[in-house]
């Protein structure tokens, strides 16, 4: 702009941050068994139900609500939006061909990293070497 003309651009303020969303669609009693709504609450999530309204959990945070994680049984998962990368789900496409699930941070990661658990990944060749493990995740445990 010229000398003196509108620079209401350069003081206008910072975009809000859109807060991480999961939208948790399961039955009660599986989530407070698995306390789904609490670790990803702890991983700084906003959880909301199939409403988009935040569940129980004191979220104060105004919305609306775009979740970027769907936690769901397969039937309910939104395969639209996973295929073109709006959200991720819980489950793989091809579940038939894939029916474990460890891959699945390596998938997050990328899009989440501060949000996933610490842990380990160990290939253990022999029962002498899985027995060594055990005992040093059960010394480490106790340490703690």
């Amino acid at each position: 702009p010229e000398a003196g003309g509108d620079s209401s651009e350069s003081n206008s303020e910072p975009a809000p941050v859109r807060p991480v969303c999961c939208q948790l669609l399961v039955e009660d009693d599986f989530d407070e068994y698995l306390g789904l709504a609490d670790a990803f609450r702890e991983r700084k999530f906003v959880v909301v139900g199939a409403d988009m309204k935040p569940l129980n959990g004191g979220e104060e945070i105004a919305g609306p609500f775009v979740p970027d994680v769907q936690w769901c049984s397969y039937k309910k998962v939104a395969w639209a939006a996973v295929m073109k990368g709006q959200v991720i789900a819980n489950h793989y496409f091809l579940r038939s061909g894939l029916v474990r699930k460890a891959e699945l941070v390596d998938t997050l990661a990328p899009f989440f990293p501060s949000t996933l658990p610490d842990g380990f990944s160990v290939k253990v060749e022999d029962e002498d070497a899985r027995a060594g493990f055990a005992e040093q995740l059960r010394t480490t445990s106790a340490a703690q």
